[in-house]
Protein backbone atom coordinates (compact mmCIF):
# COMPACT_ATOMS: atom_id res chain seq x y z
CA UNK A 1 0.00 0.00 0.00
CA UNK A 2 3.29 2.56 1.15
CA UNK A 3 4.42 1.80 -2.22
CA UNK A 4 1.51 2.73 -4.24
CA UNK A 5 1.32 5.85 -2.00
CA UNK A 6 4.30 7.03 -3.28
CA UNK A 7 4.11 6.04 -6.69
CA UNK A 8 0.61 8.31 -6.77
CA UNK A 9 1.98 11.28 -5.10
CA UNK A 10 5.36 11.03 -7.32
CA UNK A 11 3.47 11.20 -10.97
CA UNK A 12 0.83 13.64 -8.91
CA UNK A 13 3.99 15.88 -8.75
CA UNK A 14 4.73 14.89 -12.38
CA UNK A 15 1.38 16.10 -13.91
CA UNK A 16 1.87 19.69 -12.44
CA UNK A 17 5.21 20.37 -13.50
CA UNK A 18 3.70 19.36 -16.80
CA UNK A 19 0.90 21.52 -16.43
CA UNK A 20 3.23 24.44 -15.45
CA UNK A 21 5.20 23.79 -18.11
CA UNK A 22 2.34 23.47 -20.76
CA UNK A 23 0.67 26.67 -19.73
CA UNK A 24 4.68 28.66 -19.44
CA UNK A 25 4.83 27.19 -23.49
CA UNK A 26 3.28 24.03 -24.74
CA UNK A 27 6.37 23.10 -27.14
CA UNK A 28 8.46 23.51 -23.62
CA UNK A 29 6.00 20.86 -22.23
CA UNK A 30 6.34 18.64 -25.56
CA UNK A 31 9.63 18.50 -25.30
CA UNK A 32 10.34 17.58 -21.69
CA UNK A 33 7.56 14.94 -22.79
CA UNK A 34 9.06 13.15 -25.33
CA UNK A 35 12.80 13.72 -23.26
CA UNK A 36 11.48 12.12 -20.71
CA UNK A 37 9.97 9.24 -23.14
CA UNK A 38 13.41 8.78 -24.77
CA UNK A 39 14.95 8.48 -21.43
CA UNK A 40 12.29 5.75 -20.43
CA UNK A 41 12.79 3.65 -23.26
CA UNK A 42 16.50 4.05 -23.08
CA UNK A 43 16.16 2.54 -19.51
CA UNK A 44 13.64 -0.21 -20.96
CA UNK A 45 16.29 -1.32 -23.99
CA UNK A 46 19.35 -1.87 -21.39
CA UNK A 47 16.94 -3.98 -18.86
CA UNK A 48 16.16 -5.97 -22.05
CA UNK A 49 19.84 -6.14 -22.77
CA UNK A 50 20.64 -7.44 -19.14
CA UNK A 51 17.96 -9.86 -18.89
CA UNK A 52 18.76 -11.23 -22.72
CA UNK A 53 22.39 -11.70 -21.77
CA UNK A 54 21.74 -13.61 -18.13
CA UNK A 55 24.26 -11.23 -16.74
CA UNK A 56 25.58 -7.62 -15.96
CA UNK A 57 28.10 -5.40 -13.91
CA UNK A 58 27.52 -3.08 -11.82
CA UNK A 59 30.15 -0.07 -10.52
CA UNK A 60 29.32 1.08 -7.25
CA UNK A 61 30.61 4.18 -6.09
CA UNK A 62 32.08 5.23 -2.63
CA UNK A 63 29.19 6.61 -2.06
CA UNK A 64 26.32 3.64 -3.14
CA UNK A 65 29.15 1.81 -0.82
CA UNK A 66 29.10 3.89 2.21
CA UNK A 67 32.49 3.11 2.38
CA UNK A 68 36.18 5.20 2.80
CA UNK A 69 36.75 7.92 0.48
CA UNK A 70 38.67 5.65 -1.85
CA UNK A 71 36.94 2.42 -1.70
CA UNK A 72 34.49 1.05 -4.97
CA UNK A 73 32.98 -2.13 -6.15
CA UNK A 74 31.67 -4.28 -8.74
CA UNK A 75 28.74 -6.34 -8.43
CA UNK A 76 28.52 -9.28 -10.80
CA UNK A 77 25.07 -10.33 -11.24
CA UNK A 78 24.32 -13.47 -13.19
CA UNK A 79 20.08 -14.07 -12.88
CA UNK A 80 19.27 -13.48 -9.24
CA UNK A 81 22.61 -14.09 -7.74
CA UNK A 82 25.27 -11.99 -7.10
CA UNK A 83 29.05 -11.52 -6.42
CA UNK A 84 30.96 -8.51 -4.97
CA UNK A 85 34.45 -7.46 -5.38
CA UNK A 86 35.98 -4.67 -3.61
CA UNK A 87 38.53 -2.14 -4.38
CA UNK A 88 40.43 0.98 -3.86
CA UNK A 89 40.78 4.38 -6.13
CA UNK A 90 43.73 5.09 -6.67
CA UNK A 91 44.44 9.08 -6.55
CA UNK A 92 47.58 8.28 -9.36
CA UNK A 93 47.63 5.42 -11.99
CA UNK A 94 45.25 2.63 -12.13
CA UNK A 95 42.58 2.30 -9.47
CA UNK A 96 42.56 -1.48 -7.92
CA UNK A 97 40.13 -4.27 -7.74
CA UNK A 98 40.69 -6.88 -5.56
CA UNK A 99 39.78 -10.61 -6.64
CA UNK A 100 40.68 -13.36 -4.84
CA UNK A 101 43.08 -15.94 -5.89
CA UNK A 102 41.92 -19.04 -7.36
CA UNK A 103 42.48 -21.33 -4.23
CA UNK A 104 40.48 -18.44 -2.01
CA UNK A 105 37.51 -18.42 -4.61
CA UNK A 106 37.13 -22.01 -4.40
CA UNK A 107 37.23 -21.58 -0.34
CA UNK A 108 35.07 -18.53 -0.34
CA UNK A 109 32.69 -18.42 -3.87
CA UNK A 110 29.03 -19.34 -3.97
CA UNK A 111 28.41 -22.78 -4.82
CA UNK A 112 27.07 -21.54 -8.26
CA UNK A 113 30.20 -19.61 -9.04
CA UNK A 114 33.04 -22.25 -8.28
CA UNK A 115 33.29 -23.20 -11.43
CA UNK A 116 32.75 -20.04 -13.54
CA UNK A 117 35.95 -18.17 -12.09
CA UNK A 118 37.09 -17.58 -15.13
CA UNK A 119 34.35 -16.49 -16.89
CA UNK A 120 33.10 -14.23 -14.21
CA UNK A 121 36.62 -12.18 -14.14
CA UNK A 122 36.62 -11.96 -17.94
CA UNK A 123 32.73 -10.57 -17.83
CA UNK A 124 33.98 -8.21 -14.71
CA UNK A 125 37.37 -7.00 -16.59
CA UNK A 126 35.00 -6.10 -19.83
CA UNK A 127 33.23 -3.45 -17.23
CA UNK A 128 35.56 -1.84 -16.64
CA UNK A 129 37.22 1.11 -17.55
CA UNK A 130 41.19 -0.77 -18.83
CA UNK A 131 42.69 2.73 -18.62
CA UNK A 132 41.79 3.64 -15.42
CA UNK A 133 40.91 -0.12 -13.78
CA UNK A 134 42.75 -3.19 -12.98
CA UNK A 135 42.43 -6.61 -11.47
CA UNK A 136 44.87 -7.53 -8.69
CA UNK A 137 44.64 -10.76 -7.30
CA UNK A 138 44.78 -11.09 -3.83
CA UNK A 139 46.05 -14.27 -1.28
Amino acid sequence: MEKAFNWFFIIYGLLLVLWWLWNLHPLLACVVVCLAFLAALARYRDERRKQAAGFWVEILSPNQLRADTDGWAVVYHEEAQTIFFYGKLMPQGKNILKVPSALRWEQTAPAWAREKRALILQRVSQGLDPEHDSLKEEE
